[in-house]
């Protein structure tokens, strides 16, 4: 059991990079993560390699700066997974919180 078992994370800037190894490791240790970034191409194939770590893996494309983009992509991950208990704000160039519930 990890302490991420059951957690619903949301992790933005997903399909590359530190957002894609963050979500990997997420998933590995049996969170429920929602992958958000802007290329569809892009985030289905991180979706794909992120679900073979384990966990639950969904995804939604959405730019961070539309605001009403954002919003649709959280809405629809708590759809899927639930209410939402951390989130990973890796996208853009100043993204670096991360936050908790």
């Amino acid at each position: 059991m990890s302490e991420f078992d059951g957690h619903h994370v949301v992790v933005t800037g997903a399909s590359t990079g530190i957002g894609l190894a963050t979500a990997r490791l997420l998933a590995r240790r049996g969170a429920h993560v929602f992958l958000v970034a802007r290329g569809p191409a892009k985030l289905a194939a991180a979706a794909a390699d992120v679900g073979r770590e384990g966990g639950a893996v969904a995804y939604c494309a959405a730019d961070v700066a539309d605001r009403s983009a954002l919003l649709a992509a959280i809405d629809q991950a708590e759809q899927v997974f639930g209410p939402v208990t951390g989130l990973v704000a890796n996208a853009g160039t100043r993204a670096a919180a991360c936050v908790w519930r």
